[in-house]
């Protein structure tokens, strides 16, 4: 009987691009809970944000085509198609212009004519993510943005001297904290993300 090969390669399956600092924060905070080689991108780590209305535009110019994605992530390519891989924007829709592009987003017609498009799975927090979280009762008051990153470093901490928390546990409470939310569905990409690091689990 053929043994399993414990060396096989571990792809990337997502691709995030994070709308800004917050959006970045959690990402990175779910791929160290996870341990998944999740990419994420955002402009300067979060510090300048990513809009909706550049979004399609932002695509574009960081991949141009695929090879272009196949040179910057480890995705796996089967007959010239990406393979059980998914690109996920995580944007707030408060600053689109004007609203009806937030349909335009949801629907992915916004993409029309990038190669990109049939891989995203746009992520929403209408009007923003920190509405979510309040709604979530993760934060317990509205933040200034001086105490924004502050505070959610410590509630989605990335530093090395802390240990990884619960890893899939504690990452399905934070998805049934927002699944109930309305106006988002972030949930999908957390939930997302727990299927594919349970399915690199060695029983």
């Amino acid at each position: 009987m053929a043994m399993p090969n414990k060396f096989q390669a571990n792809y990337c399956r997502a691709l995030v691009i994070a709308h800004g600092a917050s959006e970045y924060q959690i990402a990175s905070y779910i791929k160290r809970n996870l341990r998944i080689p999740m990419e994420i991108k955002a402009r300067d780590s979060g510090r300048h944000s990513i809009q909706i209305n550049g979004l399609a535009a932002y695509l574009k110019k960081l991949y141009p085509n695929q090879n272009a994605l196949l040179d910057d992530v480890n995705a796996n390519q089967k007959n010239k198609k990406l393979v059980d891989f998914a690109v996920f924007t995580i944007m707030d829709t408060d600053d689109c212009d004007p609203p009806s592009l937030c349909q335009k987003y949801k629907d992915r017609t916004i993409f029309d004519g990038l190669w990109i498009q049939p891989y995203i799975y746009p992520i929403y927090n209408t009007p923003s993510l920190e509405h979510i979280l309040y709604n979530a009762n993760i934060i317990d008051k509205m933040l200034s943005d001086d105490e924004k990153m502050r505070v959610y470093r410590k509630i989605f901490p990335l530093d090395k001297n802390n240990p990884i928390q619960k890893g899939i546990t504690e990452m399905e409470a934070f998805r049934d904290e927002i699944r109930n939310v309305n106006n988002t569905n972030l949930d999908e990409f957390v939930d997302y993300c727990i299927r594919w690091a349970a399915s690199n689990r060695v029983n």
